[in-house]
Order: structure tokens, then C-alpha cells, then sequence
């Protein structure tokens, strides 16, 4: 399933509180526009990144999140989009279509400008998302929150989603954190 296409297919929608939103699939990391607009995302919350990933916020982790998908996984299954408010940057989400399983897709990443957080903007994205990956025949999302990240595990329960389980992993400092592995049925709107 080539989830670059369906992203295509449906480059942008309206939503009743935000307007029409619009999704920019970054197809290469050296797209020097899209990597410098995720930047200005992740820069917006420095916390966030520090604690879930240690990382140092810069272009070179931004060209990494774009590229990296997890093995035995095809290029195609990865859709990085950048989320477009009135032509300007306000979201970032990362999908693997068909992991871990085959009738699942993985949301990698949903990270949402800070000065729009908190007024249902992530909700309407994931949303969107599911809807999209419901029309394509999957059955489950699934996700994983680092522990320490409370904000985004609540976030993700209001949403529907469950703990089926928690693993151990390594973050780009070294550090080994608890991530608790999250998942839900879904639904076309």
C-alpha cells in the first residue's frame, strides 16, 4: 500500500473549528523548505523533545525523523506530513502504513506547534488520519508513548486508544526509557 498516494489523494480537508487544513508530504530529507518548517515545529517545544528523545533540535535530527522507518519496513509506507494552516506550518505527523502488522498502521509521530495546542487541533489531525487509513482497509492504530510523557499518554486516552503493553527502549542519549505501547480499533468517520 503506497500511503503516499492516499496523503495525495486527500492534500487537504476542512474541519468545522479549524478551517481547511492541508498536508504537505516531505518526500525527501533534503527538501530544504519542508525541513526548515518541521524545525520551526519542533523548536517550538524544546521541552517536548528533550524528554522524550534527548535529541539536540536541529536540521540534521529533523532530516532523520524524515528518513528513519523501522526495518523491514518499504519507503513507501512512510508518509512524513507537515500540517498546513492557511499555507503555514502548525503540525507534524508521521505514519508507517502496514506496521507492525499488516491491517495496522503506526503513528510515529503527532506533534503540534505549541502556541496551537490545546484547542482540538491534534484531535482533528488524528482524526483525519484514521479516517483516511479506515478507507484503506486498516483495522488498528497503534503508537508508543515514552513514560515520562504525560501530556501525550492522556492525549492519546482520550482518543480512544489502550496500553497493551510496555517495552524498554533506547533514546538517542543512551538513556533506556519505558514506552507503553498503545492501540485501538478504528473507524471511518
Amino acid at each position: 500500500m503506497n500511503g503516499q498516494k492516499i496523503f495525495e489523494r486527500s492534500a487537504s480537508f476542512v474541519d468545522e473549528l479549524f478551517g481547511e487544513l492541508s498536508y504537505q508530504l516531505v518526500r525527501s530529507a533534503d527538501d530544504e523548505q519542508a525541513i526548515g518548517q518541521a524545525l520551526r515545529i519542533f523548536e517550538s517545544d524544546p521541552h517536548y523533545v528533550e524528554t522524550t528523545s534527548g535529541e539536540t533540535i536541529d536540521e540534521a535530527m529533523v532530516r532523520e525523523n524524515v528518513k528513519t522507518r523501522p526495518p523491514n519496513t518499504k519507503t513507501e509506507q512512510k508518509c512524513f506530513l507537515l500540517i498546513l494552516r492557511a499555507g503555514e506550518p502548525v503540525a507534524i505527523l508521521d505514519i508507517i502504513m502496514g506496521f507492525p502488522e499488516s491491517d495496522c498502521f503506526y503513528v510515529g509521530l503527532l506533534l503540534v506547534d505549541k502556541a496551537s495546542r490545546s484547542r482540538g487541533l491534534g484531535e482533528a489531525i488524528y482524526t483525519r488520519a484514521e479516517s483516511l487509513m479506515a478507507e484503506q482497509g486498516f483495522l488498528r492504530a497503534r503508537l508508543g508513548v515514552l513514560e515520562n510523557n504525560d501530556g501525550g499518554l492522556r492525549f492519546w486516552k482520550r482518543l480512544g486508544f489502550d496500553i497493551v503493553k510496555t517495552a524498554e527502549t533506547e533514546i538517542v542519549s543512551g538513556a533506556v526509557r519505558t514506552v507503553y505501547v498503545m492501540e485501538k480499533r478504528v473507524s471511518k468517520a
